[in-house]
């Protein structure tokens, strides 16, 4: 399994879990893919056997190593978008403004982002 699927799955599952604390399902995350339920069974086994998610029956959640993982892809995310931002940024902040700022807005656009996901792959489940 590569390192990039592996990581946009264990972020699926943080913010299903984290961002909008609630239950991921794998059938959920197969659907929007369009494939039937079960389908990706084996690649989901691997990411258990790997330690990053645990799987109860269909439900997904983090392990401690899987939200090790998540927390640095979004501090990673976060740093990334901090240095493109800072020539935008007023001279006159200094860098914990700066890191308020970015904060701020990080948290308000991945909170968005992830719910406008989360609600228009409910609307194409009940068509």
């Amino acid at each position: 399994m590569s390192c990039a699927a592996l990581r946009v799955h264990v972020m699926e599952v943080y913010a299903a879990n984290v961002v909008l604390d609630r239950p991921v399902a794998q059938s959920g995350i197969e659907a929007p893919v369009g494939v039937p339920p079960g389908v990706l069974d084996s690649y989901f086994d691997e990411l258990v056997a790997s330690g990053h998610i645990r799987r109860e029956e269909d439900m997904l959640s983090l392990t401690e190593t899987g939200m090790h993982e998540a927390t640095w892809m979004r501090a990673a995310w976060r740093e990334w978008i901090v240095d493109q931002l800072r020539e935008w940024l007023p001279a006159a902040d200094s860098d914990e403004a700066h890191a308020a700022k970015v904060d701020a807005a990080f948290e308000r656009i991945v909170t968005r982002v992830i719910r406008e996901v989360q609600a228009e792959r409910e609307r194409a489940a009940v068509q």
